[in-house]
């Protein structure tokens, strides 16, 4: 968890140097304008990160370790008034973002907030999904145009034994027919001996 969290952060992370602060605490005693200019400056890469659509930032899952450092954090005067409005935005989410999280935690006494691998002991990633692609109205029209044709298919197959049955007319199916079509074929086999007989008697 340590590893991952640290590589999520660019540069000199700003997670080890919350660490160093921790270990380095007596020689950091009482100067606590290291702690706030380190505040301010995660808060102004959160600005950036909000504005950056490209960015996907972490999020975790809310714990009740990490409810009751929030709950603690929305009350100390010791932070600015912005971080305990953080504090108490991120305490009635179930979904919390690990920037604005570890801002608070940076930014809190050393000698009362939890260790940051306490704090997210037993907290899990969470993923969202891509939000789905919009179809085209062409696509939807197709598609409807083809929804319609397989019900009308359907209802066909369904009603099949009890609907009557569609007359189809196959050719010379009728007596007619066929004698007309023998009368026809006669016709053109006279008019062809005709034009020969024409033919030969102009040759000659």
């Amino acid at each position: 968890m340590k590893a991952l969290l640290s590589s999520r952060c660019p540069g000199k992370t700003l997670l080890n140097e919350a660490q160093q602060l921790q270990q380095n605490e007596p020689q950091f005693a009482g100067k606590r304008r290291r702690i706030s200019s380190l505040a301010a400056s995660i808060e102004k890469q959160l600005m950036v990160t909000e504005n950056n659509s490209n960015r996907v930032g972490l999020i975790l899952s809310s714990t009740n370790s990490i409810r009751v450092f929030l709950s603690g954090a929305s009350n100390d005067p010791t932070l600015s008034s912005q971080l305990r409005q953080t504090s108490s935005e991120l305490l009635i989410q179930s979904e919390i973002p690990y920037e604005p999280l570890r801002a608070v935690w940076i930014s809190s006494d050393p000698s009362t907030r939890p260790e940051l691998i306490r704090l997210l002991s037993g907290t899990g990633f969470v993923f969202s999904s891509p939000k789905p692609r919009e179809k085209s109205e062409e696509l939807k029209a197709r598609l409807k145009k083809l929804e319609d044709l397989a019900e009308r298919k359907a209802y066909k197959e369904l009603v099949k034994d009890i609907a009557p049955k569609e007359d189809v007319q196959e050719p010379f199916s009728s007596y007619k027919d066929q004698l007309g079509f023998g009368k026809f074929c006669s016709f053109l086999s006279t008019m062809n001996d005709h034009l020969a007989y024409q033919s030969s008697f102009l040759s000659s």
